[in-house]
């Protein structure tokens, strides 16, 4: 890195860059902190808040449904949707 050190650090040894480490967490927390405010309160009949998520979580469905045989397209849901929202922000 010119003009200064890199940024570093080793663990179980593997090496990682912090910046990699502060983004990724980043993303993480407000992916978290997204879902659980757009998932508390759910009810039958679903607010602004809860048609999103259910919005989100059909669109990525629909994705795998589309990408994916249907025997084995069903099991990737939640993963393709929380990728979905971890590339989103």
């Amino acid at each position: 890195m010119p003009g200064g050190t890199l940024k570093t650090f080793q663990f179980l040894g593997l090496t990682f860059d912090w910046t990699t480490v502060i983004s990724t967490l980043s993303a993480f927390i407000i992916v978290l902190a997204l879902v659980f405010f757009l998932s508390r309160n759910l009810s039958v009949r679903p607010s602004k808040r809860q048609n999103l998520l259910e919005w989100v979580i059909d669109f990525t469905n629909g994705i795998v449904k589309d990408q994916i045989p249907v025997k084995g397209g069903s099991s990737y849901n939640l993963y393709i949707f929380t990728l979905f929202l971890l590339f989103c922000f």
